[in-house]
């Protein structure tokens, strides 16, 4: 990316400004949830543990579906089953 950056750069500040809008739409890309209504940015936690803002992504996801009770019920039944998969995986010889 920081080649890129110098090529535009050795083109001229507008096609500097275009590659950096075209950079910054590519990042903010991959974390647009147009079924949850938008861009949903990951936390400061999260950042440094992307595992999070994945659940965190999955439980809205299924609070929309299924409306803010009945998702929060399913979320933790995965969220349960998920720790015994991990609990038995850990205790298989």
């Amino acid at each position: 990316m920081l080649a890129l950056g110098t090529s535009a750069m050795e083109l001229g500040p507008e096609v500097a400004a275009v590659f950096g809008v075209l950079i910054a739409v590519g990042v903010l890309s991959q974390f647009a949830h147009p079924e949850l209504g938008g861009v949903v940015l990951p936390t400061f936690s999260e950042v440094f543990r992307p595992w999070d803002y994945h659940d965190r992504i999955r439980e809205m996801t299924l609070q929309k579906i299924y409306g803010a009770s009945e998702g929060a019920k399913v979320w933790n039944a995965e969220w349960n089953q998920r720790a015994i998969d991990i609990d038995l995986r850990v205790r298989s010889p």
